[in-house]
């Protein structure tokens, strides 16, 4: 299974939903899963996801338009 993380800043600075997601994504990636993580600011967590996910992007925004499909995303 291929997963698209979105976040926008990965720091543990920020609260307990910034680890939970790291924690919940290192979980998936060892069951197999592919993890791409985009986010639109660094954070101190990002070293942490790049020695797992599989891709990471760093994005100026990101915005989903419901009658387009995920690659409006890029």
């Amino acid at each position: 299974m291929h997963i698209v993380v979105l976040e926008t800043e990965p720091s543990s600075r920020r609260g307990g939903q910034e680890l939970s997601l790291l924690d919940v994504c290192h979980g998936l990636a060892e069951r197999g899963c592919e993890i791409t993580f985009v986010y639109t600011e660094p954070g101190n967590l990002l070293p942490d996801y790049k020695a797992f996910c599989n891709a990471c992007y760093q994005v100026s925004a990101y915005r989903f338009y419901p009658r387009r499909s995920l690659s409006s995303l890029w």
